[in-house]
């Protein structure tokens, strides 16, 4: 097993992802919020009256930002404060980018994950980050905990983030099957170029070795690329049968000592 996926294993049995099931958000700590496009903050004159007379509609569509906020998972004790949330926006290592924005508590069913320490009362996150329910899969796939699904639609439903990444699809298919003729088919039906670069990234990040069976498998199938380059021409080394090199200067006046 190459060193990175060692890494990744390790680093993916560290972490726990789970759902948001409560979240602790008081007015008193709130510090700015939206309303008809204008931005209120709590050092404005009349900010608590403003703040209280927004209606249930207004309040989803406002953005309240927070100084303080905690909440509960679906993981029984297991809870979560605002003070300990990271702006790591690839906190899984998988590379799916989650933006991250501390002051905005996070909604119910949200998917986070973080590491898990003992507190006075059950347990709580040292250190945590909004995540996708994808990454949450692939890493029940990664780690054995879920067999990969067979079906490659299922697959897809399960890791595919709507139309904005693929790559938790192709991370699976490439280092928990390392099937590379799937990605032999694609480049068939699809720009070599864009599936040689997603191919390309994985490897690099988890498996380099990879990488060379799979530009090797490319060759093979003369489809190129900006990554998958068309071979170097191998150079002439054979001569003809009874061939002789001529050595030193022919010609009419070669014996004539001038």
């Amino acid at each position: 097993m190459a060193e990175q996926i060692q890494v990744l294993k390790k680093h993916l049995e560290r972490i726990t992802f789970t759902q948001v099931k409560t979240v602790i958000a008081k007015d008193e700590n709130v510090f700015s919020f939206d309303k008809d496009g204008v931005t209120f903050w709590d050092f404005d004159p009349g900010f608590a009256e403003a703040l209280a007379e927004l209606t249930p509609t207004e309040r989803q569509n406002a953005e309240l930002a927070y100084h303080h906020y905690f909440g509960f998972t679906f993981l029984g004790e297991l809870y979560f404060q605002m003070k300990d949330r990271v702006d790591d926006e690839n906190y899984a290592c998988l590379g799916v980018r989650t933006t991250q924005a501390k002051i905005y508590p996070p909604k119910y069913g949200d998917w986070i994950v973080g590491k898990v320490v003992p507190a006075r009362k059950g347990c709580k996150f040292s250190s945590w980050s909004v995540c996708t329910e994808q990454e949450r899969n692939f890493a029940n796939f990664f780690l054995a905990k879920r067999p990969l699904p067979s079906d490659r639609r299922e697959l897809s439903l399960q890791l595919s983030i709507g139309t904005r990444s693929n790559r938790l699809l192709f991370m699976a298919i490439l280092l928990i099957e390392k099937n590379l003729q799937y990605f032999l088919n694609l480049r068939k039906q699809s720009k070599a170029d864009s599936v040689d670069s997603e191919v390309f990234q994985i490897c690099r990040e988890f498996e380099p070795a990879l990488w060379e069976q799979y530009t090797t498998r490319c060759h093979e199938q003369r489809i190129y690329s900006s990554l998958v380059k068309v071979p170097a021409p191998k150079p002439i080394t054979d001569r003809p049968t009874g061939y002789e090199p001529v050595v030193g200067l022919s010609t009419p006046f070669a014996g004539l000592n001038l």
